[in-house]
């Protein structure tokens, strides 16, 4: 037996014990090389083999025959039997068109169902021509009208996909383009807005709809009440019916506004201030939000104390009024 003194212990190990610790030792010593090895050699196959590319999907091409078809959520994989071709979405389209100019009792649900089915065959296809700017344009026209907030959104931002389409008309593609200015102000899209006016060229800021959404854009931001009244009164095709949607909330949040500035509101002013198109508009309005008006000496009806209205006022408003309306304090954009 060989005797060993381990450093720091005063125990007496075997030789036989000694081997087998260090045959242990040399066995460690050798995986763990071999496990270095096997690092190497995967990572560089991770590096040098690439996976192959996943082919490109092919789209569909339809077969259905059916001329109206109502709109679902597209579920998993869509097959040609359930999606129409461009042919019969052009017939398709026509009928819809022609029923709501012939057919005064077609309800816009049925036309919007019928509009959004039609616009799910065209994108599951990948179809992106001057038909389908026909589509969304006919569909923005018909939400603006309904004032349904949500599709005109919606179609805007397909429409911004769809502009460099080629043959579209560019009057048609400016006016567009006013009614997404008009959008994003009124909803204070700021980052929307900004990026919307980057984007004009000076050939596209030489149009009237452009020059018009532009002012109406300023005097917004500049809170000119009586300039943005005037711009209202003349804005240029649907821009009318866009401004429109927003007009209730906006004129309440003017309301607020202007009752902090003033002591005392005469009702052409109020008429003004509120863009009501006349005078007679302004007494039933106010006394919705329980403000009644006075006549003062020369006979001019008048809302006598702002401050008192403005609690009353506040009270009503505030509860109806959008978020993002509550504080009017919106950037300066650069046009």
């Amino acid at each position: 037996m060989v005797l060993q003194f381990e450093r720091g212990c005063s125990s007496i190990v075997p030789e036989k014990a000694l081997k087998e610790s260090n045959e242990r030792k040399r066995k460690r010593g050798a995986m763990g090389a071999n496990m270095q090895v096997f690092q190497k050699r995967t990572k560089s196959l991770s590096v040098s083999v690439s996976p192959s590319p996943s082919p490109p999907p092919v789209p569909i091409v339809g077969t259905s025959q059916e001329l109206e078809k109502t709109y679902r959520r597209g579920e998993g994989n869509v097959e040609p039997s359930q999606v129409r071709p461009l042919e019969i979405l052009d017939k398709s389209f026509n009928l819809v068109v022609s029923r709501k100019e012939s057919n005064l009792t077609t309800t816009y649900p049925y036309i919007k169902d019928q509009l959004k089915s039609i616009r799910q065959d065209l994108l599951v296809q990948n179809i992106r021509t001057e038909f389908s700017w026909k589509v969304y344009l006919f569909a923005l026209k018909e939400a603006l009208l309904n004032k349904d907030v949500d599709e005109v959104s919606q179609c805007l931002t397909q429409l911004k996909g769809l502009e460099k389409i080629e043959g579209l008309k560019e009057g048609c593609v400016m006016e567009v383009k006013a009614y997404r200015l008009l959008f994003y102000c009124l909803r204070e899209n700021t980052m929307v807005l900004q990026k919307e006016l980057g984007d004009l060229t000076k050939r596209s800021r030489a149009f009237g709809c452009i020059k018009h959404a532009i002012a109406f854009v300023n005097s917004y931001c500049s809170f000119d009440y009586c300039m943005l009244k005037k711009l209202i009164l003349r804005a240029p095709k649907q821009s009318m019916q866009v401004i429109t949607i927003f007009l209730p909330t906006l004129r309440e949040a003017v309301l607020l506004r202007i009752l902090k500035a003033y002591r005392t509101l005469t009702k052409p002013e109020l008429s003004s201030l509120l863009f009501f198109p006349s005078e007679s508009s302004v007494a039933p309005y106010m006394k919705s939000f329980g403000c009644q008006l006075t006549t003062n000496e020369n006979g001019v009806q008048q809302l006598t104390c702002c401050k008192a209205a403005l609690d009353t006022v506040t009270a009503t408003a505030m509860n109806n009024i959008n978020p993002q309306f509550k504080d009017l304090e919106i950037l300066k954009f650069k046009i």
